[in-house]
């Protein structure tokens, strides 16, 4: 793993996704005792794409809903990364 695989893949499990869930939970898309498996997974897909030197398929639909949540974070936290980019 490169220093920069790496660092990326720090900064995704450090990466606060506190906002994320909750506004799953409160729009009705993911239950209360799915959320933090759902952003666990969400970590999990996104490591593959940063490592993977091929795409990485999509096929878990509690993913997607992780993945289009995720953009939409308050950037008034400071939690505003869009990890879509990876």
């Amino acid at each position: 793993m490169s220093c920069s695989e790496r660092r990326g893949v720090e900064e995704l499990a450090a990466f606060d996704f506190t906002l994320v869930r909750s506004r799953l939970v409160q729009q009705g898309l993911l239950r209360e005792e799915w959320g933090d498996l759902a952003i666990l997974e969400f970590r999990r897909y996104l490591a593959l794409r940063l490592l993977s030197p091929e795409p990485v398929m999509m096929l878990s639909a509690v993913v997607d809903e992780v993945w289009q949540m995720q953009p939409i974070a308050d950037p008034s936290t400071g939690n505003s990364k869009d990890f879509v980019a990876l």
